[in-house]
């Protein structure tokens, strides 16, 4: 069962077309933290600020809300059966579904969290 299922996940992965990761984009390194800070508020406002605390900080400091978009935000792309967290692992981050669908485990049961479609 081990074997077939890692087999199985290789494949899917390997056929899985690969998303362009910002570090991809070496022009993006040489801009100034400034301009990449405008830059990134600017792709991620759209996900961001539908959250309350998120247009909170954007109403009441603009530069606050680029330097975490800068400095405090990570995109993870993840595919089919990727473990975003473990059970035994300490919570240091916060995640928001930008695509697709969270299904959350706990002693067998499952629950889904959060789903979107953009």
């Amino acid at each position: 069962d081990l074997t077939r299922r890692t087999v199985r996940q290789a494949n899917q992965r390997l056929k899985a077309k690969r998303r362009v990761a910002e570090s991809d984009v070496v022009v993006l390194q040489h801009l100034a933290s400034s301009l990449r800070g405008e830059l990134r508020s600017a792709v991620y406002s759209n996900h961001l600020l539908p959250h309350l605390f998120f247009r909170l900080v954007e109403a009441m400091d603009s530069t606050l809300f680029r330097e975490i978009c800068l400095h405090a935000l990570d995109v993870m792309h993840l595919s089919i059966e990727d473990d975003l967290f473990l059970a035994s692992s300490t919570g240091d981050s916060a995640y928001i579904v930008l695509v697709g669908s969270i299904f959350y485990a706990l002693h067998g049961r499952t629950a889904s969290l959060s789903s979107y479609h953009a």
